[in-house]
């Protein structure tokens, strides 16, 4: 499996693992005040559906759609705040939502994996839907030496997810 479509999966598992400590929490003041910018995977400490969950772990998880719109809709907020644009759009799963905010972080941060992941975190919400979307494409295109190694080290699910990656290279 070249390393690109490697990077796609690893990323993708990363992005939820990042946003599990602040997974569901909506309101960004709440992010910055209680864990500061979330660059690294931290437990869920606040009345968290996660509560219990080491550092690293998962957090969990329709149709006719205006996707055409929402990609525009995307594209077209690159140049924008990321924390901005995502508030504007919605924060929640919900399709109408996490479609065109995944594809502003893709294009905004089109070349940056880890700042992209990072502001996706710190936009709130339902980060991990968003992250395992943004992680996978950001991955792939940028590859596995974008990764930064102290997440993949950290991420409770590596050596399994390393075997698998490997098993199907078999």
């Amino acid at each position: 499996m070249p390393d690109n479509k490697k990077a796609m999966v690893m990323a993708a598992f990363i992005a939820d693992a990042l946003s599990l400590g602040v997974h569901w929490v909506y309101n960004t003041d709440v992010i910055v005040k209680k864990f500061g910018r979330v660059e690294t995977f931290l437990e869920p400490k606040i009345a968290s559906y996660h509560r219990g969950k080491p550092a690293g772990a998962f957090t969990h998880f329709k149709s006719d759609h205006p996707y055409a719109e929402w990609f525009e809709e995307g594209v077209d907020s690159a140049g924008l705040d990321t924390v901005t644009v995502i508030k504007d759009m919605g924060q929640m799963c919900e399709i109408e939502a996490a479609f065109p905010a995944t594809v502003h972080l893709v294009a905004k941060y089109e070349n940056d994996l880890t700042t992209g992941l990072i502001e996706n975190v710190m936009a709130g919400g339902d980060s991990s839907a968003r992250g395992l979307l943004a992680g996978m494409l950001l991955g792939a295109y940028n590859g596995v030496a974008m990764i930064p190694s102290q997440w993949q080290k950290a991420l409770v699910a590596e050596k399994k997810i390393s075997a698998l990656l490997a098993a199907i290279d078999a």
